[in-house]
């Protein structure tokens, strides 16, 4: 199966499902992104909460300039973007800023650990979140996978955490009050 076969997959199924009060991060393959419909987005965000994650995954067939030109038309319709695993490959900064706004980043868990086993990267990426953060920007930790990573997501300001972890916490609460 083609990854553009899987996205479209994912793009149906939150069609088909009535998701009101939950924000859905849909992570496209940047060959989906490109060569899927412009309505087909219209009907699959209409009326949801959808973040769709641009990927660090870099494309064999078109330039990344190609695809900021394509997520800013999108924006400008109205849809919201997530940069994914920031902080993973060769580009740096570039994905933020080739595209109009972010409205979230998703930090990489490799670059959170990496980040948490040296006092200066920490400080750096504490500074970028602040950043961000006043922006306008939401920051997502991923890779939460234990409770220092939860603290250190905390102590950072992320603004909402994803893994492993996280996950755990939820399902002992939900078997707690049952």
């Amino acid at each position: 199966m083609d990854w553009i076969d899987v996205d479209r997959a994912a793009l149906n199924y939150v069609r088909a499902h009535k998701l009101d009060h939950t924000t859905l991060f849909v992570n496209l393959a940047n060959e989906s992104l490109m060569s899927i419909p412009t309505d087909e987005f219209v009907s699959t965000a209409g009326g949801r909460k959808v973040v769709f994650e641009i990927s660090e995954s870099h494309s064999e067939h078109m330039p990344y300039s190609q695809i900021a030109d394509k997520v800013n038309e999108l924006i400008e319709l109205g849809f919201h973007f997530a940069i994914d695993d920031f902080g993973s490959g060769r580009d740096g900064l570039k994905r933020i800023y080739s595209i109009k706004r972010a409205s979230v980043i998703k930090i990489d868990r490799l670059f959170v650990r990496q980040s948490m086993s040296r006092s200066d990267a920490a400080n750096v990426l504490r500074l970028l979140v602040a950043q961000w953060k006043a922006s306008g920007i939401q920051v997502v930790m991923e890779g939460v996978e234990n409770a220092a990573i939860l603290d250190f997501a905390k102590d950072i300001g992320a603004d909402l955490v994803q893994g492993w972890h996280v996950d755990t916490i939820i399902a002992d609460r939900v078997m707690q009050a049952a």
